[in-house]
């Protein structure tokens, strides 16, 4: 290590967000067996190849009035309930934030959130 650089080799660490706004039909299904039940279905991970992030975050925010949140995710990570509010909404909605440490696309898995809505 030179210069307090690894390997002789410089590194730069940025930070970045990133937020998109997903079309329901392609990754919201309903249970056949319970057609109250969303499940919601995606990839945990980023697009970049060869890339660490030692802090990611996912934020994934449900519609109002969902109810009995499960999520299933195949990696270790630390899950947590927040909640987001508009100018518009009366009564917020929850959000799962997921954290992982030293993430890296080769962790990209499906995971899956599931919920019923309140109507």
């Amino acid at each position: 290590m030179e210069d307090g650089k690894p390997n002789g080799k410089s590194y730069k660490k940025v930070y970045r967000d990133q937020g998109y706004s997903l079309l329901n039909q392609y990754y919201i299904k309903y249970d056949a067996n319970d057609p109250e039940l969303y499940i919601f279905n995606h990839t945990f991970g980023y697009a970049f190849k060869k890339v660490m992030a030692t802090n990611y975050k996912l934020r994934i925010v449900l519609p109002p009035g969902a109810v009995n949140i499960n999520i299933y995710l195949p990696l270790k990570t630390a899950v947590k309930e927040e909640s987001f509010r508009s100018y518009l909404d009366i009564e917020g909605r929850k959000v799962i934030v997921v954290d992982k440490e030293n993430m890296h696309s080769y962790y990209a898995k499906n995971f899956l959130v599931f919920y019923k809505e309140i109507r």
